[in-house]
């Protein structure tokens, strides 16, 4: 008989056959006795049962990684926030139009851009007229040639941080090195980075000029009140490029949306002391119902807040990408972009119509299970691996992740 179990310890609610109830939280890895059950009623939304969700406790050390609310992120202040998702092309428009027609991306080329190697700009989901994301837990990014300056070869995401001369210090002091010099690209400064175990990065500098009210500068760390679109301060300019604003993205779905970096560490030890100390993150080892290690492993797999998140580890305000990171198989592994896809359609007719756009499907088209491990990998025309998943169609539509643009 399916029910709905929702945890004490969290709040996180889900529903599954009673013979199939795991034995540990998805979300927080609390053992099944915490969790208090009510019979499906036809939708979660509908349930009986809520719990007060935690909150963050100032005084958490952050080098402990037991489940507990992220941290209070400081205000006025963008350091370690995952901004933006780089994935290096071959040939242009051979991947402007796979994203394009594949995951609905609206792109563009950046300002004044090499046009035979161009910079392009790409919003993934719902956007205001500066092209920053209108809703949380999901991200903007670039296709970079990997023929032009300061490229990387394969995938690699931005870091804004508040300081460049300080970030750079504690970069080198915890184990990382400085690839590059200052450069400017799109009118922001950036610098390239080696993080501690071996991962290209790119370091963003948050400009002199930033307006704090904008709502990629928020910092709360609660949900939003109120489920829907952040509509920004920075009023569209029909002189100011591209003289338009992102797409609309109406549809009740999720696709396409890049939602959270996935990467990998070499020694757990010195990973955990650089993005700690360097960028400022908070984690929680990820249970192993959801994909994770046994609790307590020495290579644990970790969900990580980058900026002001709510208690799911979910983005709590627009504009920057939370991430996880586990252990290598071996050698340092690519960064993998993690998008969700459509959750209406089988799973095979989503990875079908990718195929036949460009993708390449790794493991072949995997068997669609009912729960919240719908997943498959596939390249991108030039090699780039994205994580496909894809939620179940009971999802909740509360959460802040899950606003859409309703015209």
């Amino acid at each position: 008989m399916k029910k709905i179990y929702t945890c004490f310890t969290c709040g996180f609610p889900f529903a599954v056959d009673e013979k199939d109830v795991p034995a540990e939280c998805p979300a927080c890895g609390s053992p099944k006795s915490q969790y208090l059950e009510e019979p499906w009623n036809g939708s979660i939304e509908a349930r009986r049962i809520h719990v007060d969700f935690p909150v963050p406790d100032p005084d958490w050390d952050p080098m402990d990684i037991r489940f507990h609310h992220p941290k209070h992120f400081k205000p006025q202040s963008m350091q370690g926030r995952i901004r933006r998702f780089v994935l290096p092309y071959d040939d242009a428009e051979k991947t402007r139009k796979f994203y394009a027609e594949a995951m609905d991306w609206d792109i563009i080329n950046v300002e004044n851009t090499d046009p035979a190697n161009p910079l392009m700009y790409c919003a993934t989901g719902p956007g205001n007229a500066n092209w920053e994301p209108s809703v949380p837990s999901f991200g903007y990014g670039f296709l970079k040639s990997k023929a032009s300056g300061h490229a990387v070869q394969q995938a690699s995401f931005v870091v804004e941080i508040d300081n460049m001369e300080e970030t750079l210090e504690n970069v080198v002091k915890y184990g990382g090195e400085v690839l590059s010099e200052k450069y400017e690209a799109a009118g922001n400064t950036y610098v390239m980075i080696k993080d501690s175990e071996g991962n290209i990065l790119y370091l963003w500098e948050t400009p002199a000029d930033m307006d704090w009210s904008l709502p990629e500068a928020l910092y709360l760390s609660k949900r939003p009140e109120k489920i829907e679109p952040y509509v920004s301060t920075a009023l569209a300019d029909p002189n100011r490029y591209p003289g338009r604003a992102p797409k609309k993205y109406p549809k009740k779905d999720l696709h396409g949306r890049l939602r959270f970096i996935t990467y990998s560490y070499l020694d757990y030890e010195r990973w955990h002391k650089f993005v700690v100390n360097v960028f400022g993150w908070d984690m929680f080892e990820l249970p192993e119902a959801a994909g994770g290690q046994p609790k307590g492993s020495a290579s644990p797999t970790l969900l990580i807040a980058t900026g002001p998140s709510y208690e799911t580890y979910e983005g709590a305000t627009p504009g920057h990408m939370n991430a996880m990171c586990h252990k290598a198989d071996g050698e340092l592994e690519p960064i993998v972009c993690m998008l969700e896809i459509d959750m209406w359609k089988p799973l095979e007719d989503t990875l079908k119509m990718m195929e036949s756009k460009g993708a390449v499907l790794v493991d072949g088209i995997p068997e669609e299970t009912e729960g919240w491990t719908s997943s498959a990998y596939v390249n991108d025309p030039s090699g780039n691996r994205l994580y496909l998943w894809k939620c179940p169609t009971s999802r909740t539509w509360e959460e802040p992740e899950a606003a859409y643009d309703q015209e």
